[in-house]
């Protein structure tokens, strides 16, 4: 290459070395003049999002207040006598059955001459009222029952304590037990025995076995020749509860209930005497009837079922249901009723355990009393404490209940006057 071309190279170079110079600055000559300065960057400013009015309801929705609402003026204890016609009643004394564990006990309605009838495990081996599974939801459970004249116990036994493996089968089996020779005989394989008015049959829930699925219908068993005959036909995971008698012994008032969290339990009447089909008592919006009772003309069937209140608090009253025109009357408001029952021979009253939900912050269970047409209601206790399982006297005139903590207590309605007669906690019955 000779020295003209490379000399003319390097004079380009450092041509478009200057000019490269020139244009990063500014400068009044030369080819920078045919570049403008960098505009300034202008930020983007988003064009803001319109306002979203938010939603009024024109009226918002009513906040429930909590209960009580509305606080009542809470009623007070009646006076004695607390029902019309006892003052000149001279109570008489009477027994009381008591449940310990595998032992039943007798005692005086004054508390004197507690005696020991049976201890089933010592006995026969067998547990008394006793579930083999625990922490189960399964069907009730009772210990027994006392015959209507007083000389037998119909007792609830199994011979298994405790189950060895998940789904292990176990049954109930329902004995006789004499009070006076002290005979102790099988009778039929069931639970829930309860006799009927003139004390010859024993309706149970019958022969299938304790697990959640094996069910139960109803049974009626001849208590001299053990003879047993099945009424109702239950499907599996089905059981009966809350079993009644008709007071002339011809019909049998019951609960069928599906295993836990099935459709919603049913009430039936049966013929005593398997004659005839099931009639099912269809009422509407009934969730959860119980404690089953007939009325003493045997016209009707007095039961507790649960309904909402307008607080949305859930109440568990009495209601009455006539057979004829399937008309429904509710006895008690505003009242969760745990247990009740009907006053012997007369029928004009009822005793119950029960709270008024809006008296006051805690839930107290008492005692009351109330007409049977549902005009009359009086409070027979007001305590700190709890009050349950309301058992009549049979000549109608003391009541005996389980004080919370407390034992077992008499109340005579003619005075007003109480007798503790028992000091632990037990199950009971009564009996002449």
């Amino acid at each position: 290459m000779n020295k003209s071309k490379i000399i003319v190279t390097l004079v380009a170079f450092a041509a478009l070395a200057g000019l490269g110079v020139v244009l990063w600055r500014p400068a009044a000559t030369g080819l920078a003049q045919l570049w403008s300065p960098l505009p300034t960057p202008i930020p983007t400013v988003p064009t803001p999002l319109p306002t979203l009015t938010p939603y009024i309801p024109e009226t918002p929705p009513p906040v429930p207040t909590p209960l009580p609402t509305p606080m009542v003026t809470p009623i007070p204890v009646a006076t004695p006598p607390f029902i019309p016609g006892l003052e000149d009643a001279v109570p008489q004394p009477f027994h009381i059955i008591l449940r310990e564990g595998n032992q039943v006990w007798m005692v005086n309605s004054d508390g004197s001459d507690k005696r020991l009838l049976i201890d089933t495990e010592s006995k026969a081996g067998l547990y008394l009222g006793h579930y083999p599974q625990q922490g189960i939801e399964g069907p009730p459970l009772r210990w027994g029952s006392v015959s209507p004249d007083g000389t037998k116990l119909a007792l609830v036994v199994t011979d298994l304590w405790e189950v060895e493996y998940k789904g292990q089968p176990y049954g109930w089996q329902i004995y006789l037990f004499d009070i006076q020779t002290g005979e102790f005989l099988f009778l039929v394989e069931g639970r829930e025995p309860v006799w009927s008015p003139d004390g010859t049959r024993i309706a149970c829930a019958g022969s299938g076995t304790g697990t959640l699925d094996s069910g139960g219908g109803l049974w009626v068993t001849d208590t001299e020749s053990g003879k047993a005959k099945e009424l109702f036909l239950t499907e599996k995971g089905y059981w009966v509860r809350d079993i009644a008698w008709s007071p002339d012994g011809r019909r049998i008032a019951f609960v069928h209930e599906v295993a836990p969290h099935g459709q919603a339990p049913e009430m039936w009447v049966v013929n005593a005497n398997g004659s005839g089909e099931p009639v099912h008592l269809a009422v509407p919006d009934l969730w959860g009837p119980g404690n089953l009772a007939w009325t003493i003309d045997g016209k009707g069937i007095l039961f507790t079922f649960a309904t909402k209140e307008p607080t949305r608090q859930w109440c568990d009253n009495i209601w009455k249901l006539d057979l004829d025109d399937e008309d429904l009357t509710r006895l008690t408001v505003d009242t969760t009723v745990s247990s009740f029952i009907l006053r012997p021979e007369s029928g004009d009253w009822i005793v119950l355990a029960g709270t008024r939900h809006y008296e006051q912050d805690k839930y107290g269970y008492a005692l009351w009393l109330v007409s049977a047409d549902g005009d009359s209601l009086h409070r027979l206790t007001n305590g700190s404490v709890g009050d349950w399982d309301p058992v009549w006297s049979p000549d109608g005139t003391q009541i005996t209940f389980r004080r919370e903590g407390e034992g077992n207590w008499v109340l005579n309605l003619v005075d007003g006057s109480f007798k503790q007669v028992h000091t632990g906690s037990a199950d009971f019955s009564v009996m002449r």
